[in-house]
Parts: C-alpha cells; structure tokens; sequence
C-alpha cells in the first residue's frame, strides 16, 4: 500500500513541475509577470526537493513561496494590491510565518503537491471555459484566468489541501504502522 501512495505522489510532483513549467512559460509570454513566474518555479523545486533531501531549509522555503504565492492570489481578488503596501507586508509576514511554522515541526509536503495540482487543474479549466473570448494560451495563467479562478473555484483549493492532510496523516499512520510490526 505504501508503495503505491509513494507513486502517486511521485507522479502528481512530476505533473506539479510539468504545468509549474507550463505556468511559468504562460505568465512570461502574456503577462510578463516574472515575480508570479519564479514563486512558481521556486515552489515547485522546493516541493520537488523537499521528497528527496527531507531537511527544514527546502521545508521552510517550500511552506514560505507556497503560502506566498496563494496568498498573494487571494490579495488579488479582494484588494487592488498594487496601491497598499501593507497588504503585501501582511502576506509576506504570514507566508514567513508559516514556513517557519513548517520547518519548526517538520511538516510534510504531500499537502502542498494536494494544493498545487489541485491549482493547476483549475487554471487549466478556467482558461479553456475562457477559450470563448480568447486563445487557450492567452488565457492560460492570466490576470483573469487566476481572479476567475480563485474567486469561483476556491472550495476545490480548500477540497484539495483538505485531502492533503488527510493523505499526509495516512503516510504517517502507514510508517508508524510498519515500524510496529
């Protein structure tokens, strides 16, 4: 059983680097956004580390640009983040926060590949129902594409770090299970 579950997340982080590529690609080609386009590349190689080289430092880094990135989103599509400052200080301190809170006790990354698969999914959705009004790449990883898709698809966000967890709690019941027998 184990093995399985560590194939599936091994394939849903080899997808999460493959659409982080895509996403970085989009963002440069049709918003030049490359503050969005290297937390997504950072997040997605921190994750992608933090499978093989367990240490709090990719922990840290991976908890912090996640937490940045879906916050700085979330900012977006309740304020006009560009004017206030102290919103993105805000966003900043808490995604600092909760990587530390990350590396402190050493919590595992399943939830956050859960949380990043389950975002470029949605992106991916959003963009073709918008494909009516523009080309599918153009949509793709756009101002509106994200606005449209955090403000009506965030309980599927909510959804997939929920089963996230639950997922990491099983990893570790599963562990604690082989060290007993």
């Amino acid at each position: 059983m184990k093995i399985m579950y560590n194939t599936i997340i091994k394939n849903i982080d080899i997808l999460n680097v493959v659409f982080a590529i895509v996403a970085t690609v989009a963002l440069l080609m049709n918003d030049a956004d490359i503050l969005q386009a290297c937390i997504i590349l950072v997040a997605t190689i921190t994750l992608l580390a933090t499978k093989y080289q367990f240490n709090r430092v990719f922990i840290f880094l991976t908890y912090t640009s996640s937490t940045f990135f879906f916050a700085f989103l979330y900012a977006k599509t309740v304020t006009d983040y560009t004017e206030n400052t102290q919103h993105l200080i805000i966003v900043i301190a808490v995604s600092l926060l909760v990587g530390i809170i990350g590396a402190t006790l050493k919590l595992g990354s399943n939830t956050l590949s859960f949380v990043w698969i389950t975002m470029h999914i949605l992106i991916f959705i959003t963009a073709f129902q918008m494909t009516s009004h523009t080309v599918f790449i153009k949509a793709l990883w756009s101002s509106n594409t994200q606005f449209y898709t955090i403000s009506q698809y965030y309980p599927y966000l909510l959804a997939g770090f929920l089963i996230g967890v639950f997922l990491e709690k099983y990893q570790v019941a599963i562990k604690k299970d082989r060290r007993d027998d």
